[in-house]
């Protein structure tokens, strides 16, 4: 059987599956269950070494709450908003989307928000 080789646009949907995990602070093990394949499988995925089929990038996608379009966007350009996040602004992102209430959600965002404020002032900019 001849694999086909591993593509630019694979290294990308792997980013965005990781992105898509780490936001609904799902595990590897957890996606692996739901697409039908290892954990390992999943971290192939993720790192871009194995391509995603579209039955299991669809299921990927229901058990994650997230359209395919969230996969595919910004194909065109080669962006993806995890190339400018930490590992921890996407965990911390899917605390927050987690919390049921939209009124908490709001508030801990702005709670946040405050807090990054108030340390970029000037003067604690020597303490970062």
């Amino acid at each position: 059987m001849n694999k086909k080789p591993v593509t630019a646009f694979d290294r990308r949907l792997g980013q965005k599956l990781r992105q898509a995990r780490l936001l609904k602070g799902l595990t590897q093990k957890q996606i692996a269950d739901v697409a039908g394949v290892s954990w390992q499988q999943v971290q192939k995925y993720e790192s871009g070494d194995n391509r995603v089929t579209a039955e299991r990038l669809y299921r990927i996608s229901q058990a994650t709450d997230l359209s395919l379009a969230f996969f595919l966007e910004n194909e065109t350009t080669g962006e993806t908003v995890s190339d400018a996040l930490s590992e921890e602004a996407l965990r911390l992102a899917g605390h927050i989307e987690a919390l049921p209430d939209r009124l908490v959600r709001y508030s801990v965002s702005s709670l946040v928000s405050s807090i990054a404020r108030a340390w970029n002032r000037p003067e604690n900019a020597s303490k970062a």
